[in-house]
Protein backbone atom coordinates (compact mmCIF):
# COMPACT_ATOMS: atom_id res chain seq x y z
CA UNK A 1 0.00 0.00 0.00
CA UNK A 2 1.35 3.26 -0.75
CA UNK A 3 2.36 5.94 1.50
CA UNK A 4 0.23 8.67 2.62
CA UNK A 5 1.16 12.23 1.09
CA UNK A 6 0.94 14.56 4.48
CA UNK A 7 -2.20 16.66 4.55
CA UNK A 8 0.05 20.14 4.52
CA UNK A 9 2.03 19.01 1.63
CA UNK A 10 -0.96 18.49 -0.12
CA UNK A 11 -2.61 21.72 0.57
CA UNK A 12 0.84 23.62 0.10
CA UNK A 13 0.47 25.06 3.85
CA UNK A 14 3.24 25.09 6.58
CA UNK A 15 2.32 23.26 9.93
CA UNK A 16 1.93 26.74 11.46
CA UNK A 17 -0.89 27.89 9.29
CA UNK A 18 -3.99 28.94 10.70
CA UNK A 19 -7.82 28.36 9.09
CA UNK A 20 -7.87 31.25 7.29
CA UNK A 21 -4.70 29.95 4.98
CA UNK A 22 -5.59 26.55 5.20
CA UNK A 23 -9.29 27.35 3.65
CA UNK A 24 -7.29 29.98 0.67
CA UNK A 25 -5.58 27.32 -0.10
CA UNK A 26 -7.70 24.30 -0.33
CA UNK A 27 -10.30 26.88 -2.62
CA UNK A 28 -7.26 27.49 -4.51
CA UNK A 29 -6.56 23.89 -4.92
CA UNK A 30 -10.19 22.68 -5.56
CA UNK A 31 -11.24 25.40 -8.29
CA UNK A 32 -7.97 24.03 -10.40
CA UNK A 33 -8.86 20.47 -10.07
CA UNK A 34 -12.85 20.21 -9.75
CA UNK A 35 -13.90 17.17 -11.87
CA UNK A 36 -16.44 20.24 -13.55
CA UNK A 37 -13.62 21.75 -14.69
CA UNK A 38 -11.63 18.42 -15.85
CA UNK A 39 -13.84 16.32 -17.45
CA UNK A 40 -12.49 12.66 -17.87
CA UNK A 41 -9.28 14.07 -15.91
CA UNK A 42 -8.80 10.99 -14.04
CA UNK A 43 -5.62 12.71 -12.18
CA UNK A 44 -7.16 15.75 -11.46
CA UNK A 45 -10.24 14.03 -9.95
CA UNK A 46 -8.08 11.98 -7.32
CA UNK A 47 -5.87 15.32 -6.22
CA UNK A 48 -9.80 17.08 -5.50
CA UNK A 49 -10.75 14.15 -3.44
CA UNK A 50 -6.69 14.08 -1.73
CA UNK A 51 -7.44 17.92 -1.33
CA UNK A 52 -11.23 17.48 -0.06
CA UNK A 53 -9.55 14.79 2.17
CA UNK A 54 -6.97 17.11 3.56
CA UNK A 55 -9.23 20.05 4.12
CA UNK A 56 -11.96 18.35 6.07
CA UNK A 57 -9.16 17.22 8.69
CA UNK A 58 -7.27 20.50 8.91
CA UNK A 59 -10.02 22.41 9.17
CA UNK A 60 -11.62 20.50 12.02
CA UNK A 61 -9.52 21.39 15.67
CA UNK A 62 -10.06 18.26 16.86
CA UNK A 63 -9.17 16.65 13.87
CA UNK A 64 -5.95 18.33 12.85
CA UNK A 65 -4.74 17.70 16.95
CA UNK A 66 -5.39 14.12 16.13
CA UNK A 67 -3.62 14.07 13.11
CA UNK A 68 -0.43 16.24 14.44
CA UNK A 69 -0.48 14.14 17.38
CA UNK A 70 -0.55 10.35 15.68
CA UNK A 71 -0.95 11.05 11.71
CA UNK A 72 -2.96 8.71 9.20
CA UNK A 73 -3.17 6.08 11.67
CA UNK A 74 -5.08 8.42 14.60
CA UNK A 75 -7.46 9.22 11.85
CA UNK A 76 -8.02 5.71 10.68
CA UNK A 77 -8.29 6.94 7.26
CA UNK A 78 -7.93 4.54 4.43
CA UNK A 79 -6.63 5.87 0.57
CA UNK A 80 -9.12 7.49 -1.12
CA UNK A 81 -12.01 7.47 1.84
CA UNK A 82 -14.58 10.08 1.88
CA UNK A 83 -15.32 12.83 3.94
CA UNK A 84 -17.75 14.70 4.95
CA UNK A 85 -17.83 18.17 1.86
CA UNK A 86 -20.23 21.35 1.07
CA UNK A 87 -20.27 22.27 -2.03
CA UNK A 88 -21.16 25.78 -1.82
CA UNK A 89 -17.24 25.75 -0.23
CA UNK A 90 -16.16 25.21 -3.89
CA UNK A 91 -18.39 27.03 -6.02
CA UNK A 92 -18.58 29.75 -4.35
CA UNK A 93 -15.49 30.38 -5.46
CA UNK A 94 -16.83 30.23 -9.27
CA UNK A 95 -19.51 32.43 -8.64
CA UNK A 96 -18.86 34.90 -6.15
CA UNK A 97 -16.77 36.29 -3.29
CA UNK A 98 -18.46 35.21 0.36
CA UNK A 99 -19.68 37.67 2.43
CA UNK A 100 -19.55 36.57 6.40
CA UNK A 101 -23.56 36.30 6.72
CA UNK A 102 -25.59 37.63 9.85
CA UNK A 103 -26.09 34.49 12.47
CA UNK A 104 -28.89 32.24 12.80
CA UNK A 105 -28.05 31.39 8.81
CA UNK A 106 -28.22 27.84 7.74
CA UNK A 107 -24.52 27.21 6.47
CA UNK A 108 -23.36 27.16 2.82
CA UNK A 109 -26.73 28.91 2.08
CA UNK A 110 -25.96 32.23 1.82
CA UNK A 111 -23.95 33.31 -1.25
CA UNK A 112 -22.39 36.76 -1.57
CA UNK A 113 -22.14 38.68 -5.60
CA UNK A 114 -20.70 42.38 -6.12
CA UNK A 115 -22.36 44.19 -9.14
CA UNK A 116 -21.01 47.11 -10.69
CA UNK A 117 -22.61 49.84 -11.66
CA UNK A 118 -21.68 53.56 -13.41
CA UNK A 119 -21.38 56.44 -11.54
CA UNK A 120 -24.29 58.10 -13.23
CA UNK A 121 -26.47 54.97 -12.91
CA UNK A 122 -25.39 55.65 -8.92
CA UNK A 123 -26.19 59.22 -9.18
CA UNK A 124 -29.38 58.34 -10.50
CA UNK A 125 -30.77 55.16 -8.36
CA UNK A 126 -33.91 53.33 -9.98
CA UNK A 127 -34.12 49.56 -10.99
CA UNK A 128 -31.49 47.22 -11.95
CA UNK A 129 -31.21 43.43 -13.16
CA UNK A 130 -29.28 41.39 -11.70
CA UNK A 131 -27.94 38.09 -13.18
CA UNK A 132 -25.92 35.71 -11.44
CA UNK A 133 -25.35 31.33 -10.41
CA UNK A 134 -26.33 30.12 -7.66
CA UNK A 135 -27.05 26.13 -6.47
CA UNK A 136 -30.88 24.70 -6.88
CA UNK A 137 -31.45 21.38 -5.67
CA UNK A 138 -31.05 18.98 -8.38
CA UNK A 139 -33.86 18.31 -10.65
CA UNK A 140 -32.64 14.41 -11.15
CA UNK A 141 -32.78 13.57 -7.53
CA UNK A 142 -34.77 16.16 -6.05
CA UNK A 143 -31.83 16.99 -3.43
CA UNK A 144 -31.46 13.41 -2.12
CA UNK A 145 -28.05 12.95 -3.85
CA UNK A 146 -29.08 9.57 -4.78
CA UNK A 147 -29.81 8.58 -8.08
CA UNK A 148 -33.52 8.08 -8.74
CA UNK A 149 -34.93 4.81 -8.08
CA UNK A 150 -32.43 3.63 -5.15
CA UNK A 151 -31.91 5.35 -1.30
CA UNK A 152 -29.83 4.67 1.36
CA UNK A 153 -28.05 2.38 2.99
CA UNK A 154 -25.76 1.32 6.09
CA UNK A 155 -22.61 2.31 6.01
CA UNK A 156 -20.16 -0.12 5.71
CA UNK A 157 -17.21 1.81 7.70
CA UNK A 158 -19.10 2.62 10.97
CA UNK A 159 -21.53 -0.17 10.47
CA UNK A 160 -24.62 2.72 10.58
CA UNK A 161 -22.57 3.76 14.48
CA UNK A 162 -22.26 7.47 12.58
CA UNK A 163 -18.51 7.08 14.75
CA UNK A 164 -15.45 5.97 14.73
CA UNK A 165 -13.54 4.81 17.77
CA UNK A 166 -9.54 4.21 18.28
CA UNK A 167 -7.76 2.39 20.96
CA UNK A 168 -4.37 3.95 21.74
CA UNK A 169 -2.63 2.70 24.79
CA UNK A 170 -4.91 4.14 27.54
CA UNK A 171 -7.06 6.12 25.77
CA UNK A 172 -9.61 5.85 23.69
CA UNK A 173 -10.58 8.45 20.91
CA UNK A 174 -14.21 8.49 18.83
CA UNK A 175 -14.92 10.74 15.81
CA UNK A 176 -17.35 11.35 13.37
CA UNK A 177 -17.33 8.52 10.68
CA UNK A 178 -16.09 10.56 7.30
CA UNK A 179 -17.98 8.25 5.09
CA UNK A 180 -21.54 9.12 6.29
CA UNK A 181 -20.60 12.31 8.05
CA UNK A 182 -22.21 10.41 11.56
CA UNK A 183 -25.51 10.31 9.57
CA UNK A 184 -24.73 6.16 9.20
CA UNK A 185 -26.44 5.83 6.11
CA UNK A 186 -24.71 6.60 2.47
CA UNK A 187 -26.52 6.77 -0.69
CA UNK A 188 -26.89 3.48 -2.41
CA UNK A 189 -26.16 4.99 -6.42
CA UNK A 190 -25.23 8.62 -6.77
CA UNK A 191 -26.98 10.80 -9.06
CA UNK A 192 -24.75 11.15 -11.57
CA UNK A 193 -25.59 14.73 -12.59
CA UNK A 194 -24.96 16.67 -9.46
CA UNK A 195 -22.31 13.81 -8.62
CA UNK A 196 -24.22 13.03 -5.33
CA UNK A 197 -24.16 16.66 -4.01
CA UNK A 198 -28.00 16.82 -4.36
CA UNK A 199 -27.32 20.78 -5.62
CA UNK A 200 -26.46 22.10 -9.64
CA UNK A 201 -25.35 25.61 -9.88
CA UNK A 202 -28.19 27.55 -12.14
CA UNK A 203 -29.07 30.40 -13.30
CA UNK A 204 -30.99 33.37 -11.59
CA UNK A 205 -32.14 37.11 -12.15
CA UNK A 206 -33.50 39.50 -9.59
CA UNK A 207 -34.21 43.15 -9.94
CA UNK A 208 -33.11 45.44 -7.05
CA UNK A 209 -34.27 49.35 -6.78
CA UNK A 210 -30.97 51.25 -5.83
CA UNK A 211 -31.43 54.27 -4.21
CA UNK A 212 -30.41 57.47 -5.74
CA UNK A 213 -26.55 58.98 -4.64
CA UNK A 214 -25.62 54.89 -4.14
CA UNK A 215 -22.07 54.48 -2.52
CA UNK A 216 -19.81 52.30 -3.55
CA UNK A 217 -19.44 49.45 -1.24
CA UNK A 218 -23.36 49.74 -0.38
CA UNK A 219 -24.63 46.32 0.74
CA UNK A 220 -28.33 44.49 0.32
CA UNK A 221 -29.30 41.59 1.79
CA UNK A 222 -32.01 40.14 -0.63
CA UNK A 223 -33.97 36.91 1.47
CA UNK A 224 -34.34 33.47 -0.17
CA UNK A 225 -32.28 34.88 -3.06
CA UNK A 226 -28.75 32.52 -2.49
CA UNK A 227 -27.61 29.16 -2.48
CA UNK A 228 -30.63 26.12 -1.99
CA UNK A 229 -30.44 24.20 1.42
CA UNK A 230 -32.28 21.82 3.25
CA UNK A 231 -34.91 24.46 4.53
CA UNK A 232 -35.24 26.22 1.77
CA UNK A 233 -33.18 29.16 -0.05
CA UNK A 234 -30.46 31.49 1.73
CA UNK A 235 -29.85 35.05 1.38
CA UNK A 236 -27.85 37.07 -1.57
CA UNK A 237 -26.10 39.31 0.23
CA UNK A 238 -25.08 41.72 -2.69
CA UNK A 239 -22.34 44.57 -2.87
CA UNK A 240 -22.44 47.43 -4.86
CA UNK A 241 -19.00 48.37 -6.66
CA UNK A 242 -19.43 51.65 -8.58
CA UNK A 243 -17.28 52.13 -12.05
CA UNK A 244 -14.59 54.96 -12.19
CA UNK A 245 -15.68 57.50 -14.44
CA UNK A 246 -13.74 59.29 -17.13
CA UNK A 247 -14.79 62.83 -16.16
CA UNK A 248 -15.80 63.00 -12.18
CA UNK A 249 -14.70 61.23 -9.20
CA UNK A 250 -16.83 61.16 -6.24
CA UNK A 251 -15.64 62.17 -2.92
CA UNK A 252 -18.58 61.87 0.18
CA UNK A 253 -21.35 63.47 -1.38
CA UNK A 254 -19.03 65.66 -3.68
CA UNK A 255 -18.54 65.17 -7.58
CA UNK A 256 -14.89 66.49 -8.66
CA UNK A 257 -13.67 67.16 -11.79
CA UNK A 258 -11.22 69.09 -13.88
CA UNK A 259 -11.72 71.62 -16.15
CA UNK A 260 -9.41 73.15 -19.06
CA UNK A 261 -9.54 76.81 -19.05
CA UNK A 262 -8.17 79.56 -21.36
CA UNK A 263 -5.72 81.95 -19.71
CA UNK A 264 -7.87 85.24 -20.44
CA UNK A 265 -10.88 83.70 -19.23
CA UNK A 266 -8.90 83.10 -15.40
CA UNK A 267 -7.22 86.39 -15.72
CA UNK A 268 -10.05 88.31 -17.09
CA UNK A 269 -12.71 86.17 -15.68
CA UNK A 270 -16.23 85.15 -17.44
CA UNK A 271 -17.91 81.78 -17.58
CA UNK A 272 -17.33 78.18 -18.49
CA UNK A 273 -19.84 75.46 -19.37
CA UNK A 274 -19.68 71.94 -17.95
CA UNK A 275 -21.33 68.61 -19.01
CA UNK A 276 -23.15 66.75 -15.75
CA UNK A 277 -25.47 63.81 -15.28
CA UNK A 278 -28.41 66.69 -15.04
CA UNK A 279 -27.16 68.73 -18.60
CA UNK A 280 -24.87 72.04 -19.04
CA UNK A 281 -24.10 73.89 -16.24
CA UNK A 282 -22.94 77.63 -16.27
CA UNK A 283 -19.79 78.07 -14.19
CA UNK A 284 -18.63 81.50 -13.61
CA UNK A 285 -15.35 82.03 -13.26
CA UNK A 286 -13.91 85.55 -11.03
CA UNK A 287 -11.03 87.62 -12.81
CA UNK A 288 -7.85 86.35 -11.37
CA UNK A 289 -8.26 82.79 -10.69
CA UNK A 290 -5.08 81.14 -10.78
CA UNK A 291 -4.62 77.42 -12.25
CA UNK A 292 -5.53 75.00 -10.23
CA UNK A 293 -7.58 76.74 -7.44
CA UNK A 294 -11.29 74.99 -7.21
CA UNK A 295 -15.00 76.74 -7.77
CA UNK A 296 -17.81 75.01 -6.67
CA UNK A 297 -21.46 74.29 -7.64
CA UNK A 298 -23.96 73.98 -4.50
CA UNK A 299 -26.28 70.97 -5.62
CA UNK A 300 -24.23 69.77 -8.74
CA UNK A 301 -23.07 66.96 -6.32
CA UNK A 302 -24.40 63.31 -5.78
CA UNK A 303 -27.82 62.45 -3.89
CA UNK A 304 -27.23 62.14 -0.14
CA UNK A 305 -27.89 58.76 0.72
CA UNK A 306 -28.97 60.08 4.52
CA UNK A 307 -30.77 63.23 4.14
CA UNK A 308 -32.40 65.62 2.05
CA UNK A 309 -29.87 67.66 -0.76
CA UNK A 310 -27.01 66.86 -3.17
CA UNK A 311 -23.12 67.28 -2.57
CA UNK A 312 -21.40 70.03 -4.15
CA UNK A 313 -20.06 69.65 -7.90
CA UNK A 314 -16.20 71.05 -7.75
CA UNK A 315 -14.22 71.98 -10.03
CA UNK A 316 -10.43 72.27 -10.58
CA UNK A 317 -9.73 74.94 -12.89
CA UNK A 318 -5.87 74.28 -15.45
CA UNK A 319 -4.95 76.64 -17.39
CA UNK A 320 -4.62 75.67 -20.99
CA UNK A 321 -1.48 76.30 -22.96
CA UNK A 322 -1.79 77.28 -26.29
CA UNK A 323 0.44 75.19 -28.86
CA UNK A 324 1.53 76.17 -32.22
CA UNK A 325 1.62 80.12 -31.80
CA UNK A 326 2.91 81.97 -34.80
CA UNK A 327 5.04 84.59 -34.70
CA UNK A 328 2.43 87.49 -34.66
CA UNK A 329 1.03 85.45 -31.01
CA UNK A 330 4.58 85.44 -29.72
CA UNK A 331 5.10 88.81 -30.24
CA UNK A 332 2.18 90.61 -28.76
CA UNK A 333 2.45 87.53 -25.70
CA UNK A 334 5.56 88.91 -25.01
CA UNK A 335 5.04 92.40 -25.24
CA UNK A 336 1.73 92.09 -22.92
CA UNK A 337 4.94 90.11 -20.49
CA UNK A 338 6.84 93.43 -20.50
CA UNK A 339 3.77 95.14 -19.35
CA UNK A 340 3.15 93.43 -16.35
CA UNK A 341 4.09 94.76 -13.16
CA UNK A 342 6.01 92.49 -10.07
CA UNK A 343 2.75 93.28 -7.65
CA UNK A 344 0.98 91.72 -10.44
CA UNK A 345 2.47 88.10 -10.07
CA UNK A 346 2.18 87.55 -6.33
CA UNK A 347 2.67 83.52 -6.85
CA UNK A 348 6.23 84.27 -8.53
CA UNK A 349 7.04 86.78 -5.97
CA UNK A 350 6.11 84.61 -2.96
CA UNK A 351 8.44 82.05 -4.72
CA UNK A 352 11.56 84.22 -5.63
CA UNK A 353 11.50 85.50 -1.49
CA UNK A 354 11.40 81.49 -0.66
CA UNK A 355 14.34 81.05 -2.99
CA UNK A 356 16.37 84.00 -2.03
CA UNK A 357 16.19 82.59 1.80
CA UNK A 358 16.85 79.25 1.20
CA UNK A 359 19.93 80.03 -0.99
CA UNK A 360 20.90 82.77 1.58
CA UNK A 361 20.81 79.83 4.73
CA UNK A 362 22.83 77.78 2.26
CA UNK A 363 25.34 80.30 1.71
CA UNK A 364 25.62 81.16 5.73
CA UNK A 365 25.69 77.53 6.97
Amino acid sequence: MPARRDYYEILGVDRGADAEAIKRAYRRLAMRHHPDRNSGDAESEERFKECREAFEVLSDPEKRHLYDTYGHEGLQASSGGGFGFDIGDVFGNFFEQIFQAAGGETPGGDLGLRWDIDLEEAYRGGRIRVRYEALDLCPECRGSGARPGTGLRTCPRCRGAGALRMQRGFFTVQQTCPECGGRGRVLEAVCEPCRGEGRRPAEREIELELPPGVADGTRFRIRGAGHAHGRGHGNLLLEIGVRAHPLFRREGDDLVCEAPVGFTTLALGGAIELATFDGPRRLEVPAGTQSGEELAIAGGGMPRARGPGRGRLRVRLEVEIPRGLDEEQRRLLRLFEETLADEQKPRHIRFTERLRDLLHRREKA
